[in-house]
Order: C-alpha cells, then sequence, then structure tokens
C-alpha cells in the first residue's frame, strides 16, 4: 500500500509582497526600543533664564540680568609699558544684579571665549568707574598699596550704524549709575551700623591711604600729582594722560 506524502509549499514573498515602512526622524526604529520612548519635552525657559543659569555658575549670587552687550575685550593697564594689555579674556559682557548677605549690589560680567577664566568685577563705589572714549575703566577697590592696584579696560563693541550704535557710551552711564547706587546703600548700612555702635568714625592706625590710581586719573591736569617716572627721559608724566592714551599702546 502507497503512502502519499503531502508536499509543502514554501512561499517566498517578493519585494512587491513585503510590507512598506517610512521612516522619518520622528518614527520609532522597529529595531530599537530606545526610539520607543516618548521625546523629552520641550525647553519652556526663555533666553533670560537660561543665561542667567550660566552666570550662576560662575557668580552664583546672580538674580537679574541689567544688560546685556554681544562682545568685549578686558584690557589690563601696565604701569610699567604705560598702555593697555589684553587680559585674555572676551567674550559677552553682562551687568548683573546680585543678592547676597541680605544686600542688592552689582556685577560685570565677561564670559570668556577663548579660555576657562572670566571677568568678574564687583562694583562698590562711584570712583572706581571712569569712561573714556576707548575704555569703560574700572579699578579695583580695597587695596591702598598703589603698586598692587589693578586698573581693567572694557573695549565695548559697537558699530558705526546699527543695533549696536553708542552701546560703549550706555554701558559706561549704566555702571556708573549703579556703582553710585551702591554707593549710596553701602553708605547707609555703615552709618546705621556705627550709630548701632556708637561709633563717630574710627582711625585706622596706618597713616593715611595712598591715593588710589583713579584718585590719580580724576585730578586735573594743572594740579600738582604724583607722576610715573620714565625710564627714556626721567620726567613724570600724569597718569590720565597715560590712560586715555593708552589706546595706542595695546599690546
Amino acid at each position: 500500500m502507497m503512502t502519499t506524502i503531502p508536499q509543502i509549499h514554501h512561499y517566498h514573498p517578493s519585494d512587491s509582497d513585503a510590507p512598506t515602512v517610512t521612516l522619518d526622524f520622528f518614527s520609532p526604529d522597529p529595531n530599537n526600543l530606545n526610539n520607543t520612548l516618548p521625546p523629552p519635552p520641550p525647553n519652556t525657559r526663555s533666553d533670560t533664564e537660561l543665561n542667567i543659569s550660566v552666570l550662576q555658575r560662575h557668580l552664583p549670587s546672580t538674580q537679574a540680568i541689567e544688560r546685556i552687550a554681544p562682545y568685549a575685550v578686558v584690557y589690563l593697564f601696565s604701569i610699567e609699558r604705560e598702555g593697555w594689555e589684553k587680559s585674555g579674556v572676551e567674550g559677552s559682557l553682562f551687568i548683573v544684579r546680585t543678592y547676597e548677605e541680605g544686600r542688592e549690589g552689582y556685577a560685570v560680567v565677561v564670559l570668556n571665549r577663548r579660555g576657562l577664566d572670566n571677568f568678574v568685577f564687583t562694583l562698590k563705589r562711584e570712583d572706581q568707574v571712569d569712561v573714556t572714549e576707548e575704555y569703560i575703566i574700572l579699578q579695583e577697590a580695597g587695596n591702598e598699596r598703589e603698586g598692587e592696584q589693578k586698573a581693567y579696560g572694557l573695549w565695548v563693541f559697537q558699530e558705526a550704524e546699527g543695533s549696536t550704535k553708542g552701546t560703549r557710551a550706555e554701558i559706561g552711564e549704566l555702571i556708573t549709575e549703579l556703582a553710585r547706587r551702591t554707593e549710596g546703600v553701602q553708605q547707609g548700612f555703615d552709618g546705621v551700623q556705627q550709630g548701632q555702635h556708637g561709633q563717630h568714625g574710627v582711625e585706622n592706625g596706618n597713616g593715611p591711604a595712598s591715593p588710589d590710581l583713579m584718585a590719580l586719573l580724576r585730578q586735573p591736569r594743572t594740579q600738582a600729582v604724583p607722576v610715573v617716572q620714565q625710564a627714556e627721559s626721567g620726567q613724570g608724566q600724569n597718569v590720565l594722560d597715560m590712560l586715555r592714551k593708552a589706546g595706542a599702546n595695546v599690546h
């Protein structure tokens, strides 16, 4: 007796029978289970909030941004060279409002595009600031010995015509005003502190402080002022002239 073995037919789909799968940027890859997860929610923070978040990494007391300049270069004044030298810091400039130890303050920050060192300058007194045609000059406070003082020059980019026209002068005026405001608040705070402790002025005990660099800058040119000796001629030169004309001596 013969047994009939049924034939098994193997189905080979042609290219025309294969299903078509279209993958785009948003379609999950069926071979990659990770792509089946829902996309993360969109970032809803504003540019200002993002900028503040970045600034707080370098200056944690930052609370708000008062003004931004797209590009600025920080120079350091060299008394020995009698001119401005690049400090190696350049990038976006921010004037920020800070809050620390129960008091508001203001600072100038330049986030460096060329390295890891950023420029952070806390405004304390109006006489720290001087504005020239080329630079916004900032002098470090709290250092009585002239040889250790530093003066920084902020060169702020501005166009002859366009959205940044006049930016340098506007930034300089704002920095001056905020330094004046901070000084007034500090004087009021000091007055309250002295009243609480019954103090009417305290002598330092170390004698009068040496005139700071910015004080030399602000003295009239006709007035006798301390001078910086020039090795070539041995004659003194008004420091105000040195800083105001130092734009031609950038190294």
